[in-house]
């Protein structure tokens, strides 16, 4: 039998696929690896050569304060979406009605068809001092003055957990659908009491949409920008807000740009702790 040579180098197809990936390759390399590397350079680059950027941040109490600050808030936020969440896809997960599940799913869906700015401002006019919340509490008689509700943490913390509510709600609610919901009968059928049988059989399952809401909600939170911008009214500052001012006001780009390699590491490094422990791939594919 007459062998056929074996060709060498890339075949037809192989080329073919080159060229149809070549548009993606260089448009992510031209606009986002470039970028990168580039902030990457000015941040040791500007004003001198060197780390002193980088030093200065892991030496100063300011900048040590706003990574608190940011690290905290994050954690915050992602507890109580954890809470409001997990309750909110129970709820909706075992509601009879279809126009009430649609209706629920609606309102859960509208942050996400509004604008962040728009959110922002209408949570200024709702918890501003003359808002309707103190107005409410002060005809209530809950409290004799009006209350500072926001430009500090608490008002960023509401409109933080406004907008990062259905990254919660929904990984854990499509989890919560994939639960046979034989298996709590069945748990309640053998003794356990309906405490019991959530907390043995229905919690457990439902983890997987937990982990991967609370990865979503607590590595989206650190770049949050407009919220904290706007709420906090400068007297509560988080890392993507310093480091606009460091670009824009006080023009040390490279302070600004070392601050921003260093969040892009920490969320690398998060998503390394999270992708060992928690296995992300496991639990995105195990919750659709």
């Amino acid at each position: 039998m007459v062998q056929k040579p074996v060709s060498s180098g890339f075949s037809r197809k192989s080329w073919t696929n080159v060229i149809l990936v070549m548009p993606a390759f260089l448009l992510l390399t031209v606009f986002y690896v470039y970028p990168m590397f580039r902030i990457g350079w000015i941040s040791v680059a500007d004003p001198q050569l060197g780390l002193q950027n980088y030093h200065t941040i892991l030496t100063s109490a300011t900048h040590l304060k706003i990574l608190f600050q940011t690290f905290s808030m994050c954690a915050n936020v992602t507890v109580v979406c954890l809470i409001l969440g997990y309750l909110i896809a129970y709820t909706v997960n075992h509601l009879e009605s279809k126009r009430v599940v649609a209706l629920m799913l609606f309102f859960i869906l509208v942050p996400f068809w509004t604008s962040i700015l728009i959110r922002a401002y209408s949570w200024i006019v709702i918890l501003r001092q003359d808002g309707i919340i103190n107005h409410l509490l002060l005809k209530i008689g809950l409290i004799s003055e009006p209350v500072t509700l926001v430009r500090n943490r608490f008002g960023v913390t509401v409109g933080m957990v406004h907008v990062m509510l259905p990254f919660m709600t929904l990984p854990i609610l499509s989890a919560m659908k994939g639960i046979d919901k034989q298996l709590i009968q069945a748990a309640r059928s053998l003794g356990a009491s309906p405490l019991v049988a959530f907390w043995k059989v229905y919690l457990p399952l439902s983890l997987p949409g937990v982990y991967a809401g609370v990865v979503l909600v607590f590595i989206l939170s650190l770049g949050f920008y407009i919220t904290p911008a706007l709420l906090g009214g400068g007297k509560f500052v988080m890392i993507a807000e310093y480091i606009s001012l460091q670009v824009q006001l006080v023009l040390k780009w490279g302070m600004g740009s070392a601050l921003a390699v260093l969040l892009l590491v920490m969320v690398l490094g998060l998503l390394a702790i999270f992708g060992k422990f928690l296995n992300i791939q496991k639990l995105v594919s195990g919750y659709r």
